[in-house]
């Protein structure tokens, strides 16, 4: 007779399907004025993920584990009573849990395959219905020219999930088509389907993030073949990110005679415009407790947007559209102890194959915020499997 802990374990999955189940249901409940069904639903999970690795224990928690969750209880704390918003508290709490989750349950490639294929179609066949067939109440569409695609022969509006707009579609439909090339384990296990269908996707929400993140992530399968070369390439791409923020916020004028910040400003589709007004507010108004415990709200951070010329449209943002900053105005001190930790893991667990997907997600969270966040689970899910998992001598490729 089975125990109650191997009957739990047999269910593991049921926590993964859970997280991004009540990630979907806040999908219908938020609204940009309210996001607190969305805090509700985070804390349900973080205390269902607390739940089964207390409960469904396959390897005992080390004194480490203790001291790192009391840690960040402490944190959480002091960041609330300083008044920081409940967002960055809520939200490393649960990277924590969900690293820590993985780490106790040695899932396999094929389970997580199956997991990510399943949920991602059910979002995308309803985005599909939503977008082409019934009136919307998800989003309002912006009949905007940077929003279709001109192929000369025709003119369509980029895809918009049922998140409300294209960049919550993109990127996670490149995520599923390197899931599907990459970490393959079995012969047998055709997925032609889901490559393709991702693919059209792709290029129905054709945006640049995806793409770039894509050929990125390809190259570096050709350019990265050992650990030694992912730690300089992981460490190279977020030092020429900082030396850029850098040169915009020392010459933050992004219009006149063509100059690094204006091509900066093309390049990345007018987000260097948000970056450098945003690291304004950041250096003018935090503190040494901002620092630590962040200070990051919707209102402080709302910049204009600008045209190449320097006039002003009519269009306010409080996103920076890059998941880097994002984490940064939110939690500093975390985010960096944090990004420290997954570059030592990303050292630790190299695998050419796992990395194509990496380094993807490491690009694409340049010019895109919703990739860790409280919204979808699926990046933070598959980065967490990858940099823990012990089933690697089913996708590792021989060195």
């Amino acid at each position: 007779m089975k125990s109650d802990k191997n009957i739990f374990l047999e269910y593991r999955s049921i926590i993964l399907y859970y997280l991004y189940f009540s990630f979907f249901i806040t999908i219908f409940l938020i609204s940009r004025e309210s996001l607190a069904i969305q805090y509700v639903f985070n804390t349900l999970d973080i205390l269902v993920l607390l739940s089964s690795i207390l409960l469904l224990q396959k390897t005992h928690l080390n004194k480490w584990n203790y001291l790192s969750f009391i840690f960040l209880l402490i944190y959480a704390l002091l960041a609330i009573i300083k008044g920081t918003h409940i967002n960055a508290p809520i939200l490393f709490i649960k990277i924590y849990l969900v690293f820590v989750f993985f780490k106790q349950n040695s899932f396999t490639t094929k389970e997580i395959i199956s997991f990510l294929n399943n949920t991602y179609l059910i979002y995308a066949i309803l985005s599909l219905i939503v977008f082409n067939f019934l009136p919307s109440t998800f989003y309002t569409l912006a009949d905007h020219e940077l929003n279709y695609v001109d192929l000369g022969f025709t003119k369509y509006l980029v895809l918009h999930s049922i998140e409300g707009g294209a960049s919550t579609i993109d990127s996670y439909s490149a995520l599923i088509f390197l899931c599907n090339i990459f970490l393959i384990t079995e012969k047998r296990q055709n997925n032609y389907f889901m490559i393709f269908f991702s693919f059209f996707l792709i290029i129905y929400s054709l945006k640049m993030t995806p793409l770039v993140g894509l050929i990125v992530g390809l190259f570096s399968y050709i350019i990265i073949r050992n650990k030694y070369a992912s730690a300089i390439y992981m460490i190279l791409i977020i030092s020429i990110f900082i030396t850029v923020l850098n040169l915009l916020f020392i010459n933050p004028e992004i219009y006149g005679p063509i100059k690094f910040a204006s091509v900066m400003y093309v390049a990345t589709h007018a987000r260097s415009m948000i970056w450098v007004q945003q690291l304004g507010i950041l250096e003018n108004t935090y503190t040494t407790l901002d620092y630590i415990f962040g200070n990051f709200t919707s209102q402080l951070f709302t910049v204009n947007a600008f045209q190449l010329s320097g006039s002003e449209i009519t269009t306010n943002y409080d996103n920076p559209h890059n998941t880097y900053l994002l984490l940064f105005f939110k939690a500093p001190l975390l985010l960096i102890i944090y990004y420290i930790r997954y570059l030592k893991l990303v050292f630790k667990q190299f695998s050419r194959k796992s990395f194509v997907i990496i380094s993807f997600i490491a690009v694409a969270g340049f010019s895109n915020s919703s990739l860790i966040s409280l919204g979808n689970p699926v990046y933070l899910i598959i980065i967490a499997f990858l940099l823990t998992s012990p089933d690697y001598k089913s996708i590792k490729v021989t060195e």
